[in-house]
């Protein structure tokens, strides 16, 4: 994206965001007007920044998945709408319990995106911890999980979690990285500049983080519990011999447009 001249009127914000490259520059021209506090003096600076590359969730400082509104910062992963399909799964399976308050685990949360939306889709009462490594991620996730009861902690796996969780876990959630590190650079700009490179990388085949989290995942899910996560459709045959070496049948649901897939994970 290259950055044209400063807009004026409604028309040549449009202009702009459709000379540096938006494809939907009429839609994000009226996300970025309604967020636009001081007409004469945030307008240019936000549209600037949009201009310049940096994601639209980032200027605008909120993101929009499932229904829900979440915040989010600078150096937390943005969330796509391409995981509202990872969200309704996991809704979906949560909502099948209805002998006991469900017990639900955002790995690796970033922002708290799918939680908030899972909890809202729910819409009863459920114990839920959402962990994160990244302290910044953690700060964003409290203040988006605040009104819902959610447990936030900092840490880089499910032994982070407390020790009376074990055994007791419904579903863990997961939106792991899972980007081979050699597809990085491939990336639209917008993820390689503004995003954490943590956030991305996948190791060699972009499932190193699965294997390390279902390495451990039996011990925190009851006998019949899930593991929910997303992947790219390519990497589904790979994940699906790494869940049967780890003892979990595997389910996966793949998306034709994007390529994108949940796979559903279960104690064989």
């Amino acid at each position: 994206m290259r950055d044209p001249a400063p807009p004026v009127t409604d028309d040549d914000v449009v202009s702009a965001l459709r000379l540096a490259g938006s494809v939907f520059a009429e839609d994000e021209a009226r996300v970025i007007r309604s967020a636009v506090r001081d007409r004469s003096g945030d307008l240019d600076r936000l549209v600037a920044r949009r201009c310049a590359g940096e994601p639209l969730e980032l200027v605008v400082g909120h993101a929009e998945l499932a229904g829900v509104r979440v915040a989010v910062r600078p150096g937390v992963f943005v969330p796509r709408r391409r995981s509202e399909r990872l969200v309704h799964r996991v809704a979906t399976r949560l909502g099948q319990l209805a002998t006991h308050p469900p017990v639900v685990v955002d790995l690796g949360c970033g922002s708290g995106a799918l939680l908030v939306a899972v909890l809202d889709l729910v819409g009863s009462p459920c114990t839920a911890y959402a962990i994160d490594p990244s302290l910044v991620a953690v700060d964003c996730a409290r203040e988006n999980l605040a009104a819902t009861g959610a447990t936030v902690i900092e840490g880089s796996g499910l032994d982070s979690l407390p020790a009376g969780a074990r055994g007791s876990v419904d579903v863990i959630m997961a939106n792991l990285p899972y980007v081979p590190t050699a597809a990085i650079p491939m990336l639209p700009r917008e993820a390689r500049l503004y995003e954490p490179w943590s956030t991305l990388d996948g190791g060699p085949d972009g499932l190193v983080p699965l294997a390390a989290a279902l390495a451990g995942a039996a011990v925190w899910l009851r006998p019949d519990g899930h593991y929910v996560g997303e992947l790219h459709e390519s990497q589904v045959e790979a994940a699906t011999q790494l869940a049967d070496r780890l003892g979990f049948d595997c389910v996966a649901a793949v998306d034709p447009d994007d390529g994108t897939a949940v796979i559903d994970l279960v104690t064989a």
